[in-house]
């Protein structure tokens, strides 16, 4: 495993059967493009914690959610805005319920998430 994902958030206990899916993220932001790829871990009980990078493995953020609330943390530098953890939480808190084995596409406003399962 490239990423212990649950090192730094403590989402799931050990003691869980890990789900792990990869998946290829399409980010549409207005006019800009912007790729990477997305681990998620998820428990048997739902809980999720996850990772969003770069192809190069340059981590832009983890994300948790437990009990139904998510959280974003690790934010790399450049996005460390409070208005864009308050944007990336709620657009995840909508899509991670709905992520499954198939991926997922999700739009708001002038945002657009298309998450695509790698191939292994």
């Amino acid at each position: 495993m490239l990423i212990n994902l649950c090192q730094a958030v403590d989402a799931i206990p050990a003691s869980d059967t890990l789900v792990r899916s990869e998946y290829s993220v399409l980010m549409k932001i207005g006019k800009r493009e912007l790729t990477g790829i997305c681990i998620v871990e998820t428990g048997e009980d739902g809980d999720v914690a996850g990772t969003l990078m770069n192809e190069f493995g340059v981590k832009a953020f983890d994300f948790t959610r437990k009990d139904g609330k998510t959280r974003i943390v690790n934010v790399m530098g450049p996005l460390d805005r409070w208005f864009i953890r308050k944007r990336l939480r709620k657009d995840f808190d909508r899509i991670l319920p709905v992520l499954g084995p198939d991926g997922c596409s999700y739009s708001r406003s002038f945002t657009t998430y298309v998450f695509t399962p790698l191939e292994n």
